[in-house]
């Protein structure tokens, strides 16, 4: 598992906040989902997410035509969805399991 930006034990708020597309949306997202990835915590949330990016190689992952990538791990129920820069737009457990990822307008070249 990659290594996790923390200071003193804890995901910094600045290393959160630099992998988040819209750090003013961390805290709805977090509040939104985090329950479901398992965290509660926004830094946390944020560092989950990136890390779910950082290991793709490992899941389901598509790329459509604006780089977005979307990643799926069946095995633990976890969808996020990145831009071309890396940083989260978003990262939850879908209600719909796999046919959630299959199911993405994939807006393919």
């Amino acid at each position: 598992m990659p290594a996790r930006a923390v200071a003193g034990g804890r995901v910094s708020a600045r290393a959160a906040n630099n992998h988040w597309e819209k750090p003013e949306t961390l805290a709805g997202h977090c509040a939104d989902h985090g329950e479901g990835v398992g965290t509660t915590s926004k830094e946390e949330y944020a560092d989950m997410a990136h890390e779910f990016y950082l290991s793709k190689g490992q899941y389901q992952a598509r790329v459509d035509s604006d780089g977005i990538t979307r990643v799926y791990d069946a095995a633990r129920n976890l969808f996020g969805s990145y831009n071309p820069s890396g940083t989260t737009k978003t990262y939850l457990a879908p209600t719909g399991g796999q046919a959630y990822f299959d199911n993405q307008e994939w807006a393919m070249p």
